[in-house]
């Protein structure tokens, strides 16, 4: 007797290794799944502006990372002497607009390079829910916790989402042709407007993302939000805010994204570096030379293998 519905996931057309790049961007379901990769040993820069949500930004965010030219329209704003970046997360935020400025052009240049030689994208769909800055007429990644009526809200539709991701990765494609892009929806449910908008987000997303998928070339999807939706489908995967997956619900994700996209030479690194951080993390206040050795061996064992690997 089957009491659910598991969803099975075949190999997609290509593999990941850790001879591969990879990018995350978007929501707090990409941060969740980027450093996955990263602790298991791969090449990866996770949301190099934060955690960003919506479409519209994530898409300002790409084609800002695609341009060649140092010059990038910054929508930059001032409130209570305090200066804040209406195109990322809350972290871009400074009493010097030059250091705000700064640190946004940091990052920019972190971000394009990484997608110069990146194989592979990860974008993931928070929500169709925008908000949009009153008097700039911009939709903000993040409100800052300004005040609520500097700013009005707006479900997006489908053709919204598709023409500025779809022109976004059009454009980080002529800077790196080979780029495969990755889209998934969050599982992460978004109930400030209530359960029935939330439903009507995720349907608008799901819906733009099948019609990316027909447009762009090497561009895929991975069904995060039907795993934890529609195969988990039960409130013990929730953390206790019923809204954010639990730890529970990633690990069953990360099970089905190693059966699609990792083979066996790369499983066995990827738990070989697991087990290393795990030896690295918990390590004791005195330790023995044997255990201090122990630990260098493997790292520089380690580092020969992935020479990006983080100091130990």
């Amino acid at each position: 007797m089957k009491f659910r519905t598991e969803i099975e996931i075949e190999k997609f057309p290509f593999q990941i290794s850790h001879k591969n790049r990879l990018v995350f961007i978007g929501s707090c379901f990409a941060d969740e799944i980027g450093m996955r990769f990263k602790n298991s040993g791969f090449h990866s820069l996770v949301n190099p502006f934060g955690v960003i949500f919506n479409p519209i930004s994530i898409a300002g965010i790409l084609n800002d990372a695609a341009n060649t030219s140092t010059e990038i329209q910054h929508h930059i704003i001032e409130h209570n002497s305090r200066f804040y970046s209406l195109k990322h997360h809350g972290s871009f935020a400074s009493n010097s607009k030059a250091n705000l400025e700064q640190q946004i052009a940091e990052q920019n240049n972190l971000l394009h390079n990484n997608l110069k030689q990146a194989d592979f994208l990860f974008i993931t769909l928070g929500t169709a829910v925008t908000y949009k800055h009153i008097q700039e007429n911009k939709v903000v990644a993040n409100c800052h916790k300004l005040p609520n009526n500097l700013f009005n809200n707006n479900l997006l539709n489908i053709a919204e989402v598709v023409e500025n991701l779809g022109t976004s990765v059009e454009k980080l494609r002529q800077i790196n042709p080979a780029l495969k892009v990755i889209l998934t929806v969050s599982p992460v449910r978004y109930f400030n407007f209530g359960m029935h908008k939330n439903q009507l987000s995720k349907a608008t997303l799901l819906l733009a993302v099948e019609a990316l998928t027909q447009r762009l070339n090497n561009c895929y999807y991975f069904p995060a939000y039907e795993l934890v939706i529609d195969d988990l489908r039960d409130y013990r995967f929730m953390k206790e805010d019923l809204i954010h997956p639990n730890k529970q619900a990633v690990d069953y994700i990360w099970g089905k994204i190693e059966q699609a996209f990792l083979n066996e030479n790369t499983l066995s690194l990827c738990k070989r570096v697991q087990s290393f951080n795990a030896m690295n993390n918990h390590r004791m206040r005195e330790e023995s030379n044997e255990f201090k050795e122990k630990i260098k061996s493997e790292y520089e064992a380690l580092k020969q293998l992935l020479p990006h690997l983080a100091t130990a």
